[in-house]
């Protein structure tokens, strides 16, 4: 924690035995400590992992986040970083704001297709809204590159990665950003099945199908406003 987020120590006190725990053990930090002392130290553990294996890395953040998943917590690890994926803050605070950029934009094409995403999905067809949702980010990323030609995902990344779009005041910001956009992506395949499931019938998770729209939803918004300051 010292080297990652510069913490010397964590120190709290317990709400109901209002017992002081000064200078906590990872352990004790755990049982005892604030939420967010947790998320920051699960962030670092995660960074330093990264740097040393990125095989163990994805593991161990898959790993994470299932645990997250099966007690039906909203938080998930994403690059390393806890993103609380809550609807109804997403619904309020994002998809409003991005349909209204879009709509500022004249990006009808992009709306259209994000509206039959959330339709899909609010209907529980989550394999429809996975690909309506990937649909409208292309759409979204053709219309910022102002590039509205066939393309396919890498074709589309790389052509984000030229427009100059992203800031570049992190290291690597354009490769991290393209990453998370790949979450979008590798959910059309599967579970999503534009490109067919096989022999057996593939089940849709509703959390996996309802974090794509909600990440779309974020993506399309930051990248929009992003073309329209510039």
């Amino acid at each position: 924690m010292k080297t990652v987020l510069g913490e010397e120590s964590f120190s709290c006190t317990d709400k109901n035995t209002k017992k002081l725990y000064k200078d906590m053990k990872l352990l004790d930090l755990v049982k005892h400590g604030y939420p967010a002392y947790v998320i920051n130290c699960t962030e670092a553990y995660l960074y330093c992992v990264e740097q040393n294996d990125k095989e163990l890395f994805c593991r161990v953040q898959k790993e994470i986040n299932n645990i997250l998943k099966i007690h039906g917590s909203h938080w998930r690890f994403i690059e390393m970083i806890a993103v609380l994926i809550d609807s109804s803050y997403i619904s309020d605070e994002v998809i409003a704001a991005q349909n209204e950029y879009l709509r500022r934009l004249g990006a009808n094409g992009v709306l259209d297709e994000f509206r039959n995403a959330l339709n899909a999905f609010q209907t529980d067809n989550y394999k429809a809204s996975i690909q309506e949702s990937q649909k409208s980010l292309e759409s979204a990323i053709k219309t910022v590159v102002g590039d509205d030609s066939p393309a396919n995902p890498g074709d589309l990344m790389k052509k984000l990665k030229a427009s100059k779009l992203l800031p570049g005041q992190y290291e690597n910001f354009a490769d991290k950003f393209i990453k998370l956009i790949e979450i979008v992506n590798a959910g059309r395949s599967q579970p999503g099945g534009a490109h067919g499931q096989g022999s057996q019938i593939i089940e849709i998770d509703r959390n996996e199908a309802e974090l794509i729209l909600n990440l779309t939803a974020v993506f399309n918004k930051y990248l929009v406003e992003l073309y329209m300051q510039r």
